[in-house]
């Protein structure tokens, strides 16, 4: 009996390979493994106005975010998340010097908060992490690594404008 269903079990895998190159050649590409160049990691899933986006380890938050940006060409929004993060550089902007004093913080961390702005000049993220021993530190987001997992929420939004705003030598949302 088994040699009889060896032909029927062989043939179902074939049916079963050639439904799977199908469905990768023609899927719908709302909800797909994005293929950045850089990583090729990072998953989403989009509804309506708003994506649901998961990193995975290895990848660089702020590069690969606004590499999804860009190839989406989303210019307006607004993006809160949460995970797991290493070497993440984070800055204190000093007004009265117009800059940014920058620390990275290379040990595993937890994301606590991840919230940004999306204009047509990018990604602006600020967030909070937590070290192994509770300590909190919070700032703007230059870059870091995925070291678990980072999960998010972005709404996108009608483009959104920035204009230079001399006295910090920053750029503000125009409203």
């Amino acid at each position: 009996m088994v040699h009889q269903l060896l032909p029927w079990v062989e043939n179902q895998a074939g049916l079963f390979h050639a439904i799977a190159e199908y469905y990768l050649a023609n899927a719908n590409l709302n909800s797909y493994s994005s293929q950045f160049p850089r990583s090729g990691l990072m998953e989403f899933r989009k509804e309506n106005q708003n994506f649901v986006l998961r990193l995975e380890k290895g990848e660089k938050v702020m590069e690969t975010l606004n590499s999804f940006l860009s190839e989406k060409q989303i210019v307006g929004g607004k993006i809160q998340g949460i995970g797991g993060i290493k070497n993440a550089e984070l800055g204190f902007f000093h007004a009265s010097k117009k800059d940014y004093e920058w620390k990275t913080f290379k040990e595993d961390v937890e994301l606590i908060s991840f919230l940004g702005t999306v204009s047509q000049t990018g990604l602006h993220a600020h967030v909070v992490i937590s070290d192994d021993k509770f300590n909190a530190f919070g700032g703007h987001l230059k870059e870091a690594i995925v070291s678990v997992t980072v999960e998010l929420f972005l709404s996108e939004m009608k483009k959104i404008r920035r204009k230079d705003a001399p006295e910090f030598n920053l750029k503000f949302m125009e409203l």
